[in-house]
């Protein structure tokens, strides 16, 4: 609403590091391990309106809220949202020892997001 947007019209970034993990979610993240991972979730509706979302981001540079919890790798879980858990699974899986993407490469031990209020400046940075 218009109190957050005030908040975030008055907010100044100071940290590169962290401004430049921000940007690289949106800019360098593989998009194609998200579209798998969508096309193969139990929930065939679920992962193809996702994958529509992550298609419209590829192709027309247009970011749904549902898709930002996506772009960077979390410390934990935040709180529960629609896609809370699905994006616990989603940065497990790319993550995890046995994933061959390239997102390991990308990301490191770098984790963007460490709380809900990272979540929000994050989003308010974009």
């Amino acid at each position: 609403g218009v109190e957050r947007m005030d908040e975030f019209s008055t907010t100044v970034y100071v940290s590169p590091p962290w401004i430049i993990g921000v940007m690289k979610g949106l800019i360098r993240h593989n998009h194609e391990n998200l579209r798998r991972f969508f096309l193969e979730l139990p929930d065939e509706d679920l992962g193809l309106e996702m994958e529509r979302l992550t298609r419209k981001l590829v192709v027309h540079g247009v970011l749904c809220a549902a898709l930002i919890p996506f772009l960077w790798p979390a410390l934990e879980q935040l709180k529960p949202t629609p896609h809370g858990q699905l994006c616990q699974t989603y940065w497990e899986t790319v993550l995890g020892a046995a994933s061959r993407s390239d997102e390991k490469e990308v990301w490191g031990e770098q984790r963007i997001v460490a709380s809900e209020s990272d979540l929000a400046a994050a989003a308010g940075l974009l």
